[in-house]
């Protein structure tokens, strides 16, 4: 019974782990693909600089987020196996995990919000009707869900 205990523990932790890097990558590549969409439509250059400027910076936090989650142990299987009996290797400070935990959630935000908000910005100017501008805002805006 208790080596069954220990088997799950290990089960659960290898999802744990593939689903800390499925979610780093993903949100990711959603950032990227809304950033690309919204480019396509901006006509202002200032637009245009913001959008780089979120795609590149959160690319780059994601990319060390996850690679400090990819090796935070020593060998990467000591993850799910630290509990078992008779294995041996180290991870890195969990201090150090929960503060790039907290960078990495605020970049995320922070981008969630810019890229929602800048649709706001870019049919601010149209020649349209107010309702149909608020209309195409918040189409545009539904990334940010």
């Amino acid at each position: 019974m208790h080596s069954l205990l220990y088997a799950q523990d290990s089960n659960s932790d290898q999802w744990w782990y593939g689903g800390e890097m499925t979610y780093i990558i993903t949100t990711c590549l959603l950032k990227i693909y809304i950033g690309a969409f919204l480019k396509q439509i901006c006509v202002l250059r200032s637009h245009i600089i913001v959008i780089w400027t979120v795609i590149i910076v959160f690319t780059t936090v994601s990319i060390y987020y996850l690679f400090l989650l990819a090796f935070q142990c020593h060998p990467v299987s000591y993850f799910w196996t630290r509990y078992d009996i008779g294995t041996s290797g180290s991870c890195i400070s969990a201090n150090v995990i929960v503060n790039s935990s907290y960078v990495h959630s605020v970049f995320n935000a922070l981008s969630d919000w810019t890229l929602g908000i800048l649709p706001i910005f870019l049919v601010w100017n149209l020649r349209m009707n107010t309702r149909t501008k608020i209309s195409v805002a918040v189409l545009l805006s539904f990334g940010a869900m």
